[in-house]
């Protein structure tokens, strides 16, 4: 088995142009440590095992990782692009936007480079899409004087009304590599609103920062959702995978209408920033806007559970790592004890999102939302 990312040997990445080009300085290192320690998380999501290994043959330092995934990206949109069959193209298309999303990943001290990469991966992904087996709607949510973007997967073309899951990433995950665990739902009958919300993936090119009210773009979503005749209002689910799982239970903590609700990896409170390595840290400044940890404290000391766990009135799931090596299982007990209606799996052995263990814990997780909401199909 590949070990658990061991947080050690991780240092933030810093660049500075040179030439029209992006050279790094100093990065994460060393590389084939570190796409060993991952390899497990970007498989999990959908990346293709020989696109990880091929990436282990030949990024031999950090300055090579971006140039080799934006160059997999581009050669894989230009097969989808010259590709025979809708099924091809959308296949191949979701991998294009899939390496994109790994040349962004950690470029939280590199914004113009994470943002180009961004800007690939939402145009591949949207292009993707448009051989989709399944219907997709792009929904603009109203958030403070901006808006916010979803993403609507639908199961089928038929006119019954479905259940809906709002899914909710976390620091570096967002709305188009969630697809893995969309299909997941959509295989299982029930359609997928995928969310950027404040300090997330393409809201971020507007520089929507993460902020206290962040967990009412979840809510704006909801009230745009059961307008649509399509999806049924009395079957709303949440689920949030790491900073999601602080910012799915605060939704539902605010709003009745969630009647189910998945807890991937808890967030009950960010007392722990300190200890997180480098890296983390510098993606939750890029989110805020803070120059030091000192400010990144101060800014999300609004992160905290304690007040609004015991609203949260949804039949709850909670998912996670028992070795989670960035936020200790305790989180997940405290949550599991603030709420009545509540399973709680510790996964033995298990690390952070469960990326060690996905082909169990994400097919239980859907399994789940399908028992408690209904779905158009058996399971």
């Amino acid at each position: 088995m590949f070990p658990n990312v061991v947080h050690d040997y991780l240092r933030i990445e810093v660049f500075e142009q040179r030439g029209g080009g992006m050279a790094a300085i100093y990065g994460v290192s060393p590389i084939p440590e570190f796409l060993a320690a991952a390899s497990l998380r970007y498989t999990a999501d959908g990346v293709p095992l020989p696109e990880v290994l091929r990436a282990r043959a030949e990024i031999a330092e950090w300055s090579d990782w971006w140039d080799h995934w934006m160059g997999r990206a581009r050669a894989l949109d230009a097969l989808a692009e010259d590709a025979e069959t809708q099924a091809s193209r959308y296949e191949l298309g979701v991998t294009a936007s899939l390496c994109a999303h790994l040349a962004q990943y950690l470029h939280f001290g590199a914004p113009e480079a994470k943002h180009e990469a961004l800007r690939l991966k939402i145009e591949t992904y949207r292009k993707a899409l448009r051989s989709a087996p399944h219907p997709t709607h792009m929904i603009e949510v109203p958030h403070r004087t901006d808006s916010v973007p979803a993403i609507l997967h639908l199961p089928n073309e038929g006119e019954d009304p479905v259940a809906c899951v709002v899914h909710v990433g976390g620091l570096d995950a967002h709305k188009e590599d969630a697809h893995q665990f969309i299909e997941l739902c959509l295989n299982r009958g029930l359609a997928v609103a995928a969310l950027d919300g404040p300090g997330q993936g393409e809201a971020m090119l507007s520089d929507i920062l993460f902020e206290e009210d962040a967990h009412q773009a979840v809510l704006s979503l909801i009230d745009l959702l059961v307008e649509r005749q399509r999806i049924d209002e009395n079957r709303i689910g949440v689920i949030g995978r790491s900073l999601g799982g602080y910012l799915a239970p605060r939704a539902a903590a605010a709003d009745d209408r969630i009647s189910a609700l998945v807890v991937w990896a808890v967030m009950w409170d960010l007392t722990v920033l300190p200890d997180f390595p480098e890296h983390t840290r510098a993606g939750f400044a890029y989110i805020t806007g803070s120059r030091d940890l000192n400010q990144t404290m101060e800014r999300l000391r609004f992160v905290d559970l304690r007040d609004h766990a015991a609203r949260i009135s949804a039949a709850t799931l909670i998912v996670h790592g028992e070795k989670d090596a960035l936020i200790p299982a305790e989180h997940a007990r405290e949550l599991a004890q603030a709420i009545q209606d509540v399973d709680l799996r510790i996964m033995e052995g298990s690390e952070h999102c469960n990326h060690d263990i996905a082909h169990i814990a994400r097919p239980a997780m859907a399994d789940w939302l399908a028992a408690q909401l209904g779905s158009s199909r058996s399971h």
